[in-house]
């Protein structure tokens, strides 16, 4: 897995020296490829898409009390419940891996709203890769019941660590966030650069919270689990 990560990723090539990776506090020296932005609109201005995905390579440091492998293996459902503060996550009754999920508040033109998204957590066993996918959400704000209806949001993430014995202890993340759906009446009006600029900036929002939490909050969480043990 590491020379193919090497390959989406250059950049990270120069986080390792010698036969062991260098790590410096945690984790840093994040590699990131480019986000990759959609935005698409009807021409005659019906209906709207638009999102971002990003792909990461995050440097952990290896403990001693478990590998980063074992460590997501061993409860996929532990990276949702460390990503988020408590009171913004809770499990879905009756589930094991389902989670309600309050998202951050954002701006968009003339709008602003709160997200509630329910989501879903699995393990491949085969790669030991996490998966988040979103599974419904909620629009929380002041006249926002119709726009929800005619709005789908998708939300995906995937959390791969790297082998025991490789050269570099390290998470490869994939986050996507795509919406789409009519076009609110509210922001029919809006110059396409001002929707275009809004939508890449919830994007950038979205995907960056997100990348925070895989690269920083599950190391901690990672470090907190091994040293327990």
């Amino acid at each position: 897995m590491p020379c193919l990560l090497l390959a989406v990723l250059p950049g990270v090539a120069a986080v390792t020296l010698g036969s062991r990776g260098v790590f410096p506090p945690r984790s840093s020296c994040i590699a990131m490829a480019q986000p990759e932005y959609i935005f698409e609109m009807a021409e005659d201005r019906s209906s709207i898409r638009f999102g971002c995905r990003q792909r990461s390579l995050t440097p952990v440091k290896p403990e001693a009390g478990g590998s980063l492998q074992e460590f997501i293996g061993s409860d996929a459902s532990a990276i949702v419940m460390s990503s988020w503060d408590a009171g913004q996550v809770q499990r879905v009754d009756g589930t094991d891996d389902e989670f309600l999920i309050a998202v951050e508040e954002f701006d968009f033109v003339a709008l602003r709203f709160a997200v509630e998204l329910r989501a879903k957590c699995t393990l491949d066993a085969a790669t030991t890769t996490a998966r988040l996918e979103s599974r419904g959400f909620r629009l929380i704000g002041s006249g926002l019941g119709s726009i929800a209806d005619a709005i789908d949001v998708r939300v995906t993430g995937a959390l791969r660590p790297s082998a025991p014995d490789a050269r570099l202890c390290a998470l490869s993340g994939d986050v996507s966030f795509v919406a789409s759906g009519a076009l609110p009446d509210v922001l029919r009006a809006a110059p396409e650069p001002a929707l275009r600029a809004a939508a890449n900036l919830m994007s950038r929002s979205l995907i960056g919270a997100a990348q925070e939490r895989f690269n920083t909050r599950v190391p901690r969480a990672y470090a907190t689990w091994a040293q327990s043990r």
